[in-house]
C-alpha cells in the first residue's frame, strides 16, 4: 500500500506499507529471501519475520547512549607509580600490555559464550515485563481507578458534610478578632 501525503514544511512525502504476500514498488512479493526498504537497506525474511541486514548493524559505536561509561577501566586507572618507586621501564610497558590484553581477551571469550544465552534471557525478561505491563498492570489499575471513582465521590460529600461546617464555624469565628495596636506615650507598642 502507497500513501503520499505532505509534511508540516508543505513537501510531498511517500510511505510504503507492505504486508504479506503484497507485490511491493518494484514488483518482487514478499516472499522472496531479501527486500528493498530503500537506499542501501535491505531486511532478510525469515519465516514471516523481516529482519535487518548486518549493513544497519552498528559495529563502531556500540553504546550511543553512554550506559556503560562507567566500565571504561584503563591501567593508568587501576594501576599508578608514585614518583618516588617506579619499576622498571619494561616492567612497567609489559604489565600495561598484558593487563590490557588479558582484560581483552577474557571479556571476548566471556562475551563468546554469554553473550547469546544472556541476549536470550534479556530479551524474554523484558518481553515478559511489557506482556505484565500492558496486559495485567495497566487493566488492574484502570479497574482499581474505576472503582475508586464512586468511593472519592462519596468521601468528598462526606467532608463537605461534615468538616466544612466546622471549619466555616472557626472561620467565622477567628474573622471577627480584632487587633488593635497603639503606642505609649515612652513609645513602646501595646496591643
Amino acid at each position: 500500500m502507497s500513501l503520499k501525503g505532505r509534511n508540516i514544511s508543505g513537501e510531498t512525502t511517500h510511505l510504503e506499507v507492505s504486508f504479506d504476500d503484497e507485490i511491493t514498488d518494484d514488483g518482487r512479493n514478499n516472499q522472496e529471501q531479501t527486500r528493498s526498504m530503500g537506499k542501501d537497506k535491505t531486511m532478510k525474511k525469515i519465516g514471516n519475520l523481516f529482519l535487518k541486514s548486518e549493513a544497519d548493524i552498528p559495529l563502531t559505536v556500540r553504546d550511543p547512549g553512554h550506559l556503560n561509561d562507567f566500565v571504561k577501566v584503563s591501567f593508568e586507572d587501576v594501576f599508578a607509580e608514585p614518583d618516588g618507586s617506579h619499576s622498571f621501564d619494561a616492567i612497567w610497558k609489559t604489565s600495561h600490555i598484558v593487563f590490557m590484553e588479558s582484560r581483552l581477551c577474557c571479556y571476548r571469550a566471556l562475551t563468546s559464550i554469554c553473550a547469546v544465552p544472556c541476549a536470550l534471557y534479556w530479551g524474554i525478561n523484558f518481553a515478559c515485563l511489557s506482556f505484565d505491563l500492558i496486559w495485567w498492570i495497566q487493566p488492574w489499575l484502570r479497574s482499581i481507578q474505576v472503582i475508586l471513582k464512586p468511593l472519592a465521590s462519596i468521601c468528598i460529600m462526606c467532608l463537605k458534610a461534615l468538616v466544612d461546617p466546622c471549619f466555616e464555624s472557626c472561620g467565622k469565628f477567628l474573622a471577627n478578632i480584632r487587633l488593635n495596636l497603639s503606642k505609649d506615650s515612652n513609645g513602646s507598642t501595646r496591643a
